[in-house]
């Protein structure tokens, strides 16, 4: 038996852990499945420590494979399933993982990505062999249900979303932590249940990808907490709504898009949800524009949440409802483990209220690196323990965090930083906009511009859309935020994690 599920074993051996679209799996079955994925994969060489890669989409049969590596000091390599050969390459080679396990979907790029790499076992998910790639159902078929021994903590190794340069390993801090005593995995189920104040007898929701260590997080470890986890490979808003009422969820994490698109949903629709059983609906991975968390506070009531967190160690802040109505636009409050301290331009603190970059230390002392770049690891430390992920904002004398954005995203106008986010947040709220992102588009070697890609709301039109847009802007913010050009688009680029593509958006815009 693993020792994560053993009181889930001995008091409801029956009861269903994991559902997806597929079907279910009980608490006495996810653990025999555990107890196969060590014995099998310590009977082809993998020992504690060692990088296994995972390529599916979400699916139960992957939290089988989650339970073991956290019970077998194995380190998860979780790689997109939605990426390309250039980047899926990268990241095994990278990673140095010694295993890739997949599924029939993401076989072609997986295959070619890793041809030549001195893998232990190609192995899917979904049966078929060939192209040296071998059932995953017969090396558990050969490997007994027994518990294993000599259990100990395996650990996520998340690699960042690559949005500012090549996506990085994080090794270290807190949950990402392998080698050490099981008890570290219970504490960490244990302390994110009683964090959130969820139910451990209820149920969660992961409709959002699980390589995105805030879905993996906060699904993963509430599970080995005693929570039933319902599993979704889309997010389509209207599937989430309905998944919410049918399997009666109590607690789910999804994406700031995935909220808006909530709100643009027919009224028949939204009608028929009821929500009765949800009681924390949490929001992460890119900033949410203010109209969007009050409507949702409106329709919902107090039930949103906010987390401000990272691939670099989990959650450092955290606003309620409550929190963001009496201080509008801020995510809430640093975490008790967390020491937040904003610096300006002359390396020092500077007052509360005041801009600069946020910089935050564990008060256990826990660190992280990145895998083989010591540069980088060295670029994210000021001091001994104190990192910053690049964001600039302010902490208010209330201690409420107010984030601004990537300090790599900052566009300068006139000698004025112009936040991207603050853009987007302002012209989201104009009702002829469904969508927006801001990219700096100036000419090389000229000065920066502000430059907006907007997508039309139903019935706009888009050939009025650009003077709108302007006057908007030059009626409701700085002259230095009101855009150089707007460019009107079907779309805005973004990661899986909700995170606009900006690159990408000022390739479509200018092209060459």
């Amino acid at each position: 038996m693993v020792i994560g599920l053993k009181s889930q074993v001995a008091e409801r051996p029956n009861e269903v852990a994991l559902t997806d679209e597929t079907g279910t799996t009980t608490w006495v079955h996810l653990n025999d499945q555990a107890n196969r994925w060590i014995l099998g994969l310590r009977g082809l060489g993998i020992q504690p420590g060692d990088r296994i890669a995972v390529m599916t989409g979400n699916r139960r049969e992957a939290w089988e494979v989650f339970v073991a590596a956290l019970h077998a000091g194995f380190v998860l390599v979780i790689v997109p399933w939605d990426a390309d050969v250039e980047r899926t390459r990268y990241i095994m080679e990278h990673s140095d993982a010694r295993l890739l396990i997949m599924e029939d979907a993401c076989r072609p790029v997986a295959v070619e990505a890793t041809a030549d790499l001195p893998l232990v076992a190609r192995l899917t998910l979904d049966g078929a062999t060939g192209d040296g790639v071998h059932a995953a159902a017969d090396l558990l078929y050969h490997s007994p249900p027994i518990e294993p021994d000599g259990q100990m903590a395996g650990g996520p190794m998340f690699y960042t979303s690559g949005t500012t340069g090549a996506p990085k390993g994080v090794i270290g801090a807190g949950i990402n932590a392998a080698g050490g005593p099981i008890s570290d995995v219970l504490d960490t189920a244990a302390g994110v249940a009683q964090g959130l104040g969820i139910d451990t007898k209820g149920v969660a929701l992961i409709a959002g990808p699980l390589y995105h260590s805030g879905q993996f997080v906060l699904s993963t470890f509430p599970m080995l907490a005693g929570q039933r986890i319902v599993i979704r490979r889309t997010t389509d808003p209207a599937g989430v709504l309905e998944a919410i009422d049918r399997y009666h969820v109590g607690n789910t994490l999804l994406l700031p898009s995935v909220l808006g698109e909530m709100l643009r949903l027919p009224e028949d629709v939204r009608d028929r949800f009821k929500g009765t059983t949800l009681q924390l609906l949490m929001h992460t991975g890119a900033p949410c524009p203010p109209h969007v968390k009050q409507g949702m506070i409106d329709w919902l009531g107090p039930k949103v949440v906010e987390i401000y967190g990272a691939s670099e160690g989990g959650m450092f802040a955290m606003g309620s409802s409550q929190d963001f109505l009496d201080k509008p636009g801020s995510v809430g409050r640093i975490l008790p483990f967390i020491e937040a301290t904003v610096i300006g331009p002359d390396d020092t603190p500077v007052a509360p209220g005041e801009e600069g970059e946020i910089f935050l230390r564990y008060r256990n002392g826990n660190t992280f690196s990145y895998h083989k770049a010591p540069e980088k690891t060295a670029e994210a430390y000021r001091e001994p323990g104190q990192f910053t992920l690049g964001d600039i904002g302010r902490i208010d004398e209330d201690g409420y965090l107010f984030i601004s954005g990537r300090r790599s995203h900052v566009i300068t106008v006139n000698g004025v930083w112009v936040h991207p986010n603050h853009v987007e947040q302002g012209i989201a709220a104009f009702e002829q906009v469904n969508d927006v992102g801001v990219f700096e588009g100036g000419p090389e070697g000229g000065p920066e511009e502000v430059h907006v890609s907007v997508v039309p709301a139903e019935g706009v039109d888009p050939a009025t859309l650009e003077d709108a847009v302007r006057g908007w802007a030059a009626e409701t913010m700085t002259p230095e935020q009101v855009p150089t050009r707007v460019h009107v688009v079907e779309s805005i680029p973004r990661n899986a994690s909700g995170k606009i593509l900006r690159d990408a958006l000022r390739e479509a815009a200018l092209p060459g």
